[in-house]
């Protein structure tokens, strides 16, 4: 199949334009949150009833002989 006469075939830069600049504007908006409105200063999300609680200390080859 050919490309009729009066259509042009798209311009590869408008698509590495708009991807660029949506990563620009992801970049941009991570960076202000972090900046305004940090993890460390929200509050802690509940933890889920269905989850078992992860124990970091324990040593996970005297859980498996027990």
């Amino acid at each position: 199949m050919s490309v009729p006469p009066n259509r042009k075939a798209p311009n590869p830069f408008l698509f590495v334009g708009i991807s660029v600049l949506s990563f620009a504007a992801f970049y941009l908006t991570l960076q202000h949150r972090a900046a305004t409105y940090p993890a460390s200063k929200q509050p802690r999300q509940r933890d889920s009833p269905f989850i078992p609680p992860v124990h970091k200390e324990e040593d996970p080859e005297k859980k498996q002989n027990n």
